[in-house]
């Protein structure tokens, strides 16, 4: 058992935890199945889109992507794929908050944190990490590595290797890394007697996006997961927040986004764009990260282009794009056009700009419109139909996408079922109870508030929780 500290708030975040799931095989699950029971387990809804970075972000942050600046994993308005960083968060999160008040924090494992930034307490890097090296850019302070060194501790989880395994190799390598995650935490929050423990398992995530088809391999996985809370809360005797930062269904089919904009008119490729995917083979040789899904559009005709991971339409706006050709003045009315046109598609449920979705002072990063596809459906990028089809080098999946470009196919049926991230995720709590219906926004709130310490004025949430111990402001 930890030392006992007065008031010590433990999150646990389970990367893609779907409600539904969680529900409909609720006899699995001992401690999650407890929260069922006792109405402490809810739906959660996610940003839009339910992506990891923005929903992991406005978690532990409050506000939503306009303020902290995060809408996907990639910069938007560029030609490139260049991956948000962690310093770019525009707003403190709740351990910077809570280290500034003289308070200890243990953060493991949460989505973009890399490299770790010096808090008081200790930090390990997460999902997005640039390197899976036990160095000091994935650990916070130096002086624990020969720990995660000893409990064999991994930063993440190479999925193209899990795609050579079989079932039970899966199994066995993402619940070592998941049990290797409970340890460290344990050990951590020990030596530094920490008030707010945050420990994130994205192996559910994984397994999820790989493995639909497979339930009882993703409900082994959870089952693990569940014991590991459960062991958590024997560890602890702490009051514990579950929550995840979106839900899983299942898809059955694939529309690619670059490929759609063609076929209506918006975007143009090249007439030597098999000449290009070449160059962007000799260019990987050479070291460069080749963007294969913009190395072949034809910008000086494209009105907008696709980000698969902000499930976002972008207008090629002049001033703001490199090569734009869609004027300020006839902006909104290319939108409005690219609107209308999508929508007799039939692939999607709904349209949102970004002015109906984001505020704050990052709104210019966002796409000009997202959308949600119909449940069966997943948005894909070139580069992600030739993973789908099975392309594994990137010569391979080079010729496969001058097939999907040549043939120019839109649509594409997959051979099984694939996992792709919900709007529903979940939020729980042990030891307090959910007071509100809560948002992605109030988890926040609800920790700061729990050590009596007043949300910032800009946050967008509420505290939603009320815990059997600590007290009002």
């Amino acid at each position: 058992m930890m030392h006992n500290i007065a008031k010590r708030l433990i999150i646990v975040g389970i990367d893609g935890a779907s409600y539904n799931l969680i529900k409909e095989n609720a006899g699995r699950f001992k401690f999650l199945s407890s929260l069922l029971k006792s109405n402490n387990l809810k739906p959660l809804i996610s940003t839009i889109p339910p992506s990891t970075v923005p929903a992991w972000m406005s978690i532990f942050t409050g506000v939503n992507p306009g303020k902290h600046g995060y809408f996907g994993f990639t910069e938007q308005h560029n030609y490139e794929y260049r991956l948000v960083r962690f310093e770019e968060c525009a707003v403190p999160r709740v351990w910077n908050i809570l280290s500034n008040h003289g308070l200890k924090s243990v953060v493991i494992n949460v989505p973009i944190v890399y490299p770790v930034e010096p808090i008081n307490g200790a930090m390990v890097a997460g999902m997005f990490s640039l390197s899976n090296k036990l160095d000091g850019k994935n650990i916070f302070p130096s002086h624990i590595i020969p720990l995660l060194r000893k409990s064999n501790y991994v930063i993440d989880i190479d999925v193209s290797e899990l795609k050579s395994l079989s079932t039970e190799e899966v199994y066995d390598k993402l619940s070592s890394t998941i049990e290797a995650r409970t340890e460290t935490f344990k050990s951590l929050m020990d030596i530094f007697n920490a008030e707010l423990g945050i420990l994130v398992y994205t192996e559910t995530d994984r397994v999820q996006h790989l493995y639909w088809y497979d339930k009882e391999l993703v409900l082994r996985i959870y089952e693990l997961v569940d014991k590991q809370i459960s062991e958590l809360l024997n560890h602890f005797d702490s009051p514990m927040i579950i929550v995840s930062d979106h839900g899983f269904r299942g898809v059955k089919r694939g529309v690619v986004g670059s490929l759609l904009l063609h076929e209506l008119g918006y975007l143009k490729f090249r007439d030597d764009y098999y000449k290009l995917l070449l160059r962007a083979i000799l260019r990987k040789l050479k070291g460069y990260k080749p963007t294969i899904e913009y190395e072949v559009v034809d910008w000086s005709k494209t009105l907008a282009y696709f980000r698969r991971d902000t499930w976002g339409f972008i207008l090629n706006l002049a001033g703001r794009q490199p090569n734009g050709i869609v004027s300020r003045k006839e902006s909104k009315s290319v939108l409005h056009r690219l609107i209308s046109t999508l929508k007799s598609t039939d692939f999607f449920d709904h349209f949102y700009k970004s002015s109906e979705l984001y505020q704050g002072s990052f709104t210019h990063g966002a796409p000009d419109m997202i959308v949600i596809p119909k449940q069966d459906i997943k948005l894909l990028s070139l580069n992600e139909v030739a993973e789908v089809i099975g392309a594994g080098k990137l010569i391979e999946r080079v010729m496969t996408i001058k097939e999907i470009i040549k043939e120019g196919d839109t649509v594409i049926a997959f051979d099984r079922e694939f996992g792709e991230h919900d709007l529903m995720g979940i939020v729980g709590v042990h030891g307090g109870y959910l007071w509100v219906e809560p948002t992605i926004y109030d988890v926040a709130p609800s920790i700061l508030e729990f050590f009596r310490v007043k949300a910032p004025s800009y946050v967008d949430g509420r505290r939603a929780i009320e815990f059997d111990i600590g007290g009002e402001l």
